[in-house]
């Protein structure tokens, strides 16, 4: 009766991945965008004076370590995320079950509001049975 692709119990359910960028995309991002920074220093650095450079030389590399702390903050923040996963593989059941209960419950409705109306018993002859009871006889 599930709609939805079944899981074992030794894999869970594949979610989708709204919103979510893998770490290896990010880092290698950055990685691209520092070479890319250190690239192009490299050719426009010579024609600039000493003090220039050092100045150049100086910001890139604190942006760069900002770059890569806030990477580290992420990656960090990733080792403890399976607490995150666990919580997002239990919203996923359970909003599959509610679905499933939602369409278990609007198909009861529709057979009840139409198939079950001609589905009646008749009225029984009440009068009739509590005389035979009493009486003995119809």
């Amino acid at each position: 009766m599930a709609a939805g692709p079944s899981t074992s119990s030794n894999n869970p359910p594949i979610l989708p991945m709204h919103d979510k960028t893998p770490l290896s995309h990010l880092l290698e991002a950055a990685v691209q965008k520092t070479y890319h920074e250190l690239y192009t220093m490299a050719d426009v650095l010579p024609s600039k004076t000493n003090l220039e450079r050092k100045k150049e030389l100086v910001k890139f590399a604190c942006r760069t370590r900002q770059l890569f702390i806030r990477i580290l903050a992420v990656v960090k923040w990733a080792t403890t995320a399976g607490k995150v996963n666990a919580c997002e593989t239990i919203q996923h059941f359970l909003e599959n079950r509610a679905r499933l209960i939602r369409e278990t419950s609007d198909c009861l409705a529709q057979l009840a509001r139409i198939k079950l109306l001609d589905a009646r018993l008749p009225n029984f002859p009440i009068t009739d049975a509590i005389d035979a009871l009493t009486l003995g006889s119809v």
